[in-house]
């Protein structure tokens, strides 16, 4: 099992949120990947400190929960990112189902594909799946 419990780096922002929205912890472990992974890079957002909203004290927004709850993956990427790239949900399910071993991924995917390099890019969408991507190197 990775460091951090049942879900990674992201196990204790997905409890802090499930006691401020009950029912998002079950609704993560039961999502189809495509959500799963939306929601993954929406709390990437919070753990790195980007996107449009910003959080008190490690409480999260209740709309965020309720957005998480009950919104389909493209609300829930537009929450945490603002506007999003067309292939940024395809991206997303190259992943698979469990998380990318850090935060840094998401936003290192995300800033791959609003960039100016279309090579990376390019590279990416025909690369199968995504195991990780460093997000110190971007």
């Amino acid at each position: 099992m990775r460091d951090g419990g049942l879900l990674g780096w992201c196990t204790e922002a997905l409890v802090k949120l499930d006691d401020a929205a009950p029912g998002v912890l079950a609704r993560v472990l039961t999502a189809a990947p495509a959500r799963r992974q939306a929601i993954f890079a929406a709390l990437a957002t919070q753990e790195e400190k980007v996107g449009p909203y910003s959080a008190d004290d490690d409480l999260f927004p209740a709309s965020f929960g309720e957005v998480i709850r009950h919104g389909r993956s493209s609300d829930i990427l537009r929450r945490a990112f603002g506007s999003i790239p067309e292939a940024f949900p395809t991206m997303l399910t190259q992943i698979g189902e469990r998380p990318l071993p850090c935060a840094k991924g998401y936003i290192a995917l995300y800033s791959i594909l609003t960039g100016n390099d279309a090579r990376a890019a390019d590279a990416l969408r025909g690369s199968g799946r995504i195991a990780d991507l460093d997000g110190d190197a971007l």
